[in-house]
């Protein structure tokens, strides 16, 4: 009987302990843009097939050597980068038996993820790129992308720190090296000293 209230109260202890509430708000928006995004980069696959089968239809700004790059940017930092956000916040409070760590942050990184995604857009309609294969991003969008990859890093890793369990799951040990990873990998890809305006040098 003693057994049994001990059993019950470590229980109860433990219930408690684990006891949290998601928000996964900012986990629903992150999806929903990725589904947005996902629209537009096919339209953009779409346009630019257009372009490369009809050449002489199309206005001499719009060719495709200057479109050639837009899918692949929005496929990859519209609708990959936004689904696997998506997939970092709503698992890693549920991995963790807590909510993110800063609301705050997370609603940061995704206006600022979703502003730099229609600016890529934009600079790249109209020509503002660099002439480098998979790093046609001007400069400031470049640093752009750093600063709001900070911001989701520092969220991430304070919820990390803060988990309340001691042991971590393969999941959160692959989030890890792709969110601290990626910085050095697209730093050092993309170094370039800036000049006037939009233009740059490579370094």
């Amino acid at each position: 009987k003693r057994l049994g209230i001990v059993l019950e109260a470590g229980q109860a202890t433990s219930a408690k302990t684990y006891e949290y509430r998601p928000k996964d708000l900012i986990a629903s928006l992150f999806m929903v843009a990725s589904l947005v995004w996902a629209i537009v980069f096919a339209i953009a696959i779409a346009i630019v097939t257009y372009v490369l089968l009809n050449p002489n239809l199309m206005s001499p700004e719009y060719t495709f050597a200057r479109l050639r790059s837009l899918p692949m940017h929005l496929g990859l930092f519209g609708f990959a980068c936004n689904a696997f956000f998506a997939a970092v916040y709503f698992s890693t409070q549920r991995l963790c038996k807590r909510a993110m760590w800063s609301s705050f942050l997370g609603l940061l990184h995704f206006l600022g993820w979703q502003t730099i995604c229609v600016w890529m857009l934009a600079t790249g309609v109209l020509g503002h790129v660099q002439l480098r294969e998979s790093a046609e991003f001007v400069w400031q969008i470049d640093v752009a992308i750093v600063a709001v990859w900070v911001l989701f890093k520092l969220n991430y890793v304070f919820t990390l720190l803060t988990r309340r369990v001691r042991h971590l799951y393969i999941s959160l040990w692959y989030y890890s090296a792709a969110i601290i990873g990626f910085l050095p990998v697209f730093i050092l890809g993309n170094l370039e000293w800036p000049g006037e305006g939009y233009s740059s040098t490579s370094v």
